[in-house]
C-alpha cells in the first residue's frame, strides 16, 4: 500500500499538476494549443529522441528487443480490439476508433513523464524508444486503419518520411554506433531542447483534456482501455 501512495505522490499527481495548468491556460486564457503541438512534434520531442538515443547506455540488442517489444504489443492489442469490437456488436468505423484507442496509448505525453519521474533517464530512453516505434506505427498503421483500408505503401511512406522524430533516430543510431564525437555546444542545445519537451507535452495533454465537451466515445474508448 505504501509504494502505490509513493508512486500516486510522487509520479502520478506531479503529471495532473502539470496537466492541470494546461487546462488552466486553456479555459481561462483561450491559450492556442496548435502551435504548442507543432513545436512538440517538429522540434522539441525529436532533440529529446536524439539526446536521450545519443546519452543512452543501451547495447545493439536490447534497442532491437525495445523496438520489437512495442512493435509486437501495438500489434497485439490491434488485434485483441478487433476481436472484442466484433463480439460487442460495433460498426466498422467504431472497431476503427477502438482500435486506435488500444494500439495507441498516450506514450508520449503521460508514459514518458512517468517513466522518468518513476526510473529516472534509463527508464526515460526506454521509454523513448517505445514512444519513437508508436509514433512511427500512428503514421503508417494508424493512418491505415483510420482511413478503413484505403491507405496505401507509397503513402504510408510519404507519412514517416514527413515526421522528424523519424530522421532523429537515424542521426542518433549513426552517431552512437560510429561513437561519432558532437561539439559541446550542440549535443547541450540538443539535450536542453528535449528536456523541454516533456513539460510542453502535458501542458498540450491538460489543454487537450480542457477541450474535451462530448463524453459519447467513452462507450468504445472503455473496452479499448480495459485490454
Amino acid at each position: 500500500m505504501t509504494d502505490i501512495l509513493d508512486v500516486l505522490t510522487k509520479n502520478i499527481l506531479p503529471i495532473f499538476a502539470v496537466a492541470g495548468i494546461g487546462a488552466i491556460l486553456r479555459r481561462w486564457m483561450h491559450l492556442e494549443k496548435e502551435s504548442l503541438s507543432r513545436l512538440v512534434f517538429y522540434a522539441l520531442g525529436p532533440c529529446l529522441v536524439f539526446s536521450s538515443l545519443v546519452n543512452s547506455q543501451l547495447s545493439g540488442s536490447e534497442l532491437t528487443q525495445l523496438a520489437t517489444f512495442a512493435l509486437v504489443a501495438a500489434l497485439a492489442m490491434g488485434a485483441l480490439s478487433l476481436l472484442a469490437g466484433r463480439l460487442l456488436g460495433f460498426s466498422r468505423q467504431e472497431r476503427a476508433a477502438m482500435v486506435l484507442v488500444a494500439m495507441f496509448p498516450n506514450s508520449g505525453n503521460f508514459g514518458l513523464t512517468l517513466n522518468q519521474l518513476r526510473y529516472g533517464d534509463a527508464g526515460l530512453t526506454r521509454a523513448v524508444v517505445y514512444f519513437t516505434v508508436s509514433t512511427i506505427l500512428v503514421f503508417t498503421v494508424g493512418i491505415f486503419v483510420a482511413s478503413l483500408g484505403k491507405l496505401d505503401g507509397r503513402t504510408a511512406l510519404r507519412q514517416v518520411l514527413k515526421m522528424p522524430a523519424f530522421y532523429a533516430v537515424l542521426l542518433a543510431l549513426i552517431v552512437y554506433g560510429f561513437h561519432l564525437p558532437l561539439p559541446s555546444f550542440l549535443a547541450r542545445g540538443i539535450e536542453i531542447a528535449g528536456n523541454g519537451s516533456i513539460p510542453v507535452m502535458l501542458i498540450v495533454l491538460g489543454m487537450q483534456l480542457a477541450d474535451l465537451k462530448n463524453l459519447s466515445g467513452l462507450r468504445l474508448a472503455l473496452p479499448a482501455v480495459t485490454l
